[in-house]
């Protein structure tokens, strides 16, 4: 992961250092790499200079030995260019940045030596948090740590035990391309047997980030489904009413949500009283309201 910015200080991008008269990036460094055939090369990214990248790999006895440029503006949908250096060309495996936002792949981790992980990676352009436990409700954004680091949810939230076991404490918070969030929690891991990535996802339609924009402010309900209670999480500028409804539209019950003005408050709603099923409660203001789906088991 930025082997080849590490370790990136001030000015230094790892590979070469930026020039704040002439605005390029002069490579000062050659990096031995391991092929996936076995072989090695030496490879020097040269400069960065008005947008093209040129770079120069070589075998260990220089009897290849090779120079490209790769302009950025050819790539600008991309979130990576791929180049095969056994082929000495460019290759794009990838959709464009905004079709897609994980990456469920394998790819090296150093645990603490270098060893072959499964797991799911960031769109770079996007944010991801991490949130434990599983069945408390994000509190806001300024509580919760978004990052955009590729492996925010990477291979940690499982473990081999004989068996690969899914911690069930962990809950991702995931941006997605047109800037909504979705709750992500991983239930399963089919390993070799299948490689199957197992996890539940909902959509929070009231919640953006980094920062929150509704003038109900944030809303999240859990465990859903429900038995018996049912916790509503709240932080809200506006005393707010709610309203249960069946998938019929019709109008069970209501009342005032009793939450307090600027501060996160968790409310309990019975609804023990219910039919198993599903219905909507919607939260209301004065002027807005969103509605959240419940089930009842």
């Amino acid at each position: 992961m930025g082997a080849f910015a590490q370790p990136q200080v001030g000015l230094h991008y790892g590979w070469g250092g930026y020039n704040t008269t002439t605005h390029q990036v002069i490579g000062d460094k050659i990096f031995l790499l391991e092929l996936n055939d076995g072989s090695f090369q030496k490879v020097w990214i040269q400069s960065l200079i008005g947008g093209v990248y040129t770079f120069r790999h070589a075998s260990l006895d220089n009897n290849m030995d090779m120079v490209h440029t790769i302009d950025k503006s050819a790539y600008s949908t991309k979130a990576f260019v791929y180049f095969n250096l056994l082929t000495h060309q460019a290759v794009d495996p990838e959709p464009d940045m905004d079709q897609w936002d994980l990456l469920f792949t394998q790819y090296n981790d150093f645990v603490p030596t270098a060893y072959t992980v499964s797991g799911v990676l960031l769109n770079p352009g996007l944010q991801a948090a991490e949130v434990m436990p599983v069945d408390t409700a994000i509190v806001d954004t300024n509580g919760v740590n978004w990052t955009g680091n590729r492996n925010t949810i990477g291979y940690t939230w499982k473990a081999y035990q004989g068996a690969w076991v899914v911690f069930d404490s962990i809950t991702y918070y995931v941006q997605d391309n047109n800037d909504a969030v979705w709750k992500v929690i991983f239930t399963g891991f089919g390993g070799a047997g299948n490689g199957n990535f197992i996890f539940t996802k909902e959509k929070l339609d009231y919640l953006s980030a980094p920062e929150l924009h509704s003038e109900l402010g944030f809303i999240d309900v859990y465990p859903n489904p429900v038995s018996d209670i049912l916790n509503v999480a709240v932080k809200s500028e506006n005393a707010l009413e709610f309203s249960i409804y069946n998938l019929n539209g019709q109008f069970i019950r209501g009342g005032n949500l009793n939450n307090a003005k600027g501060s996160l408050t968790t409310v309990t709603l019975n609804m023990n009283n219910l039919d198993k099923g599903m219905y909507l409660i919607q939260f209301n203001s004065n002027t807005t309201s969103i509605s959240k789906k419940v089930i009842v088991k």
